[in-house]
């Protein structure tokens, strides 16, 4: 039986702390077990990650993103034809795809920053107040 590879720590800890990947996704990845993870995290004094951080959108639509590619290849995996069960559960599926491509949509969309909105708002006015001159001299 050939020796299994020594564990690249630092990029285990890397991935960990960057709290990007969920655990499972790191322990596939280096084929570590969990709690071999969480005895180097805390021998070796990680950052933890906390369960109540709040995680920016474009990191929740890519972990739900995955998620449902999971659950995807494990219903297709125990399909056995037809089941009205099985169809309801992918409808709900697409039905979520279509909920995280719109967010992540809305995500990429750069919204104009504060001093932007302000000028813009200014030369609409401007332009609103040059219209009504024009009216007022008009015949």
């Amino acid at each position: 039986m050939p020796a299994r590879p020594k564990a690249d720590w630092a990029a285990i800890r890397a991935d960990y702390e960057a709290d990007i990947l969920t655990v499972t996704e790191i322990t596939e990845k280096y084929a570590v077990s969990g709690p071999t993870l969480y005895d180097h995290a805390e021998r070796e004094n990680w950052t933890l990650r906390h369960p109540a951080k709040l995680m920016g959108r474009r990191i929740l639509v890519k972990r739900l993103m995955a998620m449902l590619e999971r659950q995807v290849a494990h219903l297709e995996a125990r399909m056995t034809g037809s089941d009205d069960n099985e169809v309801a559960l992918l409808g709900h599926m697409a039905r979520t795809l279509e909920k995280l491509v719109a967010l992540d949509n809305k995500e990429e969309t750069p919204k104009p920053d504060d001093k932007r909105r302000r000028d813009i708002d200014l030369l609409r006015q401007k332009l609103a107040d040059r219209i009504e001159q024009l009216r007022e001299n008009q015949p």
